[in-house]
C-alpha cells in the first residue's frame, strides 16, 4: 500500500467503534478533494458493491467486495458512512455472543457445526460452479 492508504487505514482504526467511518467521513471532507477523486471513489464504490452481489454464491470474496465498495461509498456520503457504523457495533455484538457460545460448547458440537459449515460451503461451491460452468 502507498503511504496514503497506510494514512488513511491507520486513522481508521484510530477512531472509535460506531463513530469510525462518521468521524472518518468529516475528516475527508475538512480536506477536501476534485470532483474527479470524489467521482472516482463513488464510482468504485459502486462498482465493487455490484461486483459483490455477483460474487456473493462464493461467501468470501462477495462479502469482502461488499465491505470494501460500502467503504469507499462511506468516504463520501454520510448516510453510508452512519450504516456502516450502526452495523459494525451490531456486527460486534453478534461476534461477542457467538464467541462466548463456541468457547462454551461441547467439542462434539463444533464438530457438527464445522462440518455442516463444510458441506453448505461445498454445496454453495458446486450450485455457484453448475451456474456458471453449466451448458
Amino acid at each position: 500500500m502507498n503511504q496514503r492508504s497506510t494514512h488513511s487505514w491507520q486513522l481508521l482504526k484510530g477512531f472509535p467503534a460506531g463513530k469510525r467511518f462518521e468521524l472518518f467521513f468529516n475528516h475527508r471532507r475538512s480536506l477536501g478533494s476534485s470532483f474527479i477523486r470524489r467521482f472516482f471513489t463513488f464510482g468504485g464504490g459502486i462498482f465493487l458493491i455490484m461486483a459483490g452481489f455477483v460474487f456473493l454464491p462464493t461467501p468470501v470474496p462477495g462479502i469482502l467486495l461488499l465491505f470494501l465498495g460500502a467503504s469507499l461509498l462511506a468516504q463520501e456520503s454520510l448516510f453510508a458512512a452512519r450504516f456502516l457504523d450502526w452495523a459494525e457495533v451490531r456486527f460486534r455484538q453478534y461476534a461477542g455472543k457467538s464467541s462466548s457460545f463456541w468457547k462454551r460448547a461441547h467439542i462434539s458440537l463444533k464438530v457438527l457445526i464445522t462440518l455442516s459449515l463444510i458441506c453448505l460451503l461445498g454445496l454453495v461451491g458446486l450450485r455457484a460452479y453448475l451456474l456458471i460452468f453449466a451448458m
